[in-house]
């Protein structure tokens, strides 16, 4: 009977080693392609500067700058209009009523066939269209909007009805006329899609690095700190374990979002603190469980340093596989809880975010239109995700052949 880790009959001692390091070095190469993808498009995103707030038709804070656009491009309640995509209703004499039901598109490619039919509360009829460009006319039975454009710019339509009891309802959009032809189309807003998957991702996923050194890096140095010295710092983290694990992490992101307005930089930053006992507790135990070992004295005697033998021997040689793996769930954490409060409504309104393309792309296959947004955004943080968990595997199993 042959060994349990024996190899089977007529295989290499050597082949299942070589074929497991030829896993992992696939693995790390896999998930270094799709991180350095990521980090283009990061780079890319920032040097754009205005154009995805112009393609939103929305008046956010500018990032003309590299670092500026890296770090502080984030909208919030306050800065973003309620309306971007510049759509409302008017119905003279009350306001309560929406007539129209339905959202045109805002963005028609010159030459090219352009067809909007209204969806309405009440019957109307004897519709008007104008400050249309020309090429477009409206069906004054049906109100379908309908023609080729032949003028490129801006243009304020107005599409009138009348309402059974003869008041006049109103929908007044905007409609941008241009001859680009766009990869992935244009959501129901106008603005570039793919464009818009290139800013969401980076938006998503900077603000993530915030809750990695939070619970991450100050979890590591908390954790060492405690599981080799002991004493006060060892109960405070206890302590502070104890109140954090009390709340609900997510409960504790809503209630920090609600109270701040979407703050995404302090939201992120709650999520550092959720997950620092979990991280700095599994430093803790492995620290505390090498710090008696015959390698430690050996160390010791051999002249280190305790700080030395600390970061080196024991958290770096002993405690960095799973050091790397709390900082891709971390990352991978930050970002779906991102997408989740921007999907729910807690972010700001029309905001650049993996999560309002998601929504903007169920709204559309509601109203039975293209799904292209709902299948790009739902794909990028698939990527996303993935990239973290193969660069995990990767990186574990290169420092696993090295041992």
């Amino acid at each position: 009977m042959r060994p349990i880790d024996a190899p089977p009959t007529g295989q290499a001692p050597g082949a299942r080693t070589s074929a497991s390091r030829r896993r992992g070095g696939s693995t790390l190469s896999i998930g270094a392609a799709m991180f350095v993808t990521l980090l283009l498009f990061n780079v890319w995103g920032a040097l754009m500067g205005e154009v995805p707030s112009r393609e939103a038709l929305r008046y956010a804070p500018p990032a003309p700058r590299l670092l500026r656009g890296l770090l502080w491009d984030n909208p919030t309640r306050d800065t973003v209009e309620s309306d971007g995509a510049g759509l409302f209703d008017l119905t003279p004499g009350d306001s309560v009523v929406r007539a129209f039901r339905s959202m045109p598109e805002v963005r028609a490619t010159r030459g090219s066939a352009y067809s909007y039919q209204p969806v309405t509360e009440a019957a109307l009829r004897e519709f008007v269209l104008s400050g249309q460009p020309p090429g477009l006319s409206v069906d004054p039975v049906s109100g379908v909007v309908s023609g080729n454009p032949t003028e490129l710019g801006r243009f304020d339509v107005v599409l009138e009805g009348r309402l059974p009891d003869d008041r006049r309802a109103m929908q007044i959009f905007p409609l941008f006329v241009d001859d680009r032809v766009l990869l992935l189309g244009a959501d129901r807003r106008g603005r570039d899609i793919f464009l818009l998957l290139v800013r969401s991702a980076r938006l998503t996923l900077l603000p993530g690095f915030v809750a990695l050194v939070i619970g991450v890096g100050v979890g590591v140095v908390v954790g060492a700190l405690g599981g080799f010295y002991g004493g006060a710092t060892r109960r405070l983290l206890g302590g502070f374990s104890l109140v954090v694990q009390s709340v609900p992490g997510l409960l504790l992101v809503f209630l920090t979002v609600a109270a701040s307005g979407f703050n995404l930089w302090l939201a992120m930053t709650v999520v550092g603190l959720t997950l620092l006992p979990e991280t700095a507790g599994g430093v803790l135990e492995r620290v505390e469980s090498l710090k008696r070992r015959d390698f430690v004295e050996a160390a010791r005697e051999l002249g280190m340093r305790d700080r030395t033998i600390l970061w080196n021997e024991i958290v770096w040689h002993n405690a960095r596989t799973f050091v790397v793996g709390r900082v891709m769930q971390c990352l991978a954490y930050a970002v779906l809880v991102e997408v989740t409060l921007s999907y729910m409504g807690l972010a700001a309104p029309n905001a650049e975010s993996l999560g309002e393309m998601l929504k903007g792309g169920r709204e559309a296959l509601i109203g039975q239109s293209s799904n292209v947004e709902a299948v790009a955004s739902l794909f990028v943080l698939l990527f996303l995700v993935t990239t973290f968990s193969l660069l995990e595997r990767g990186i574990v199993r290169a420092w696993d052949r090295r041992r």
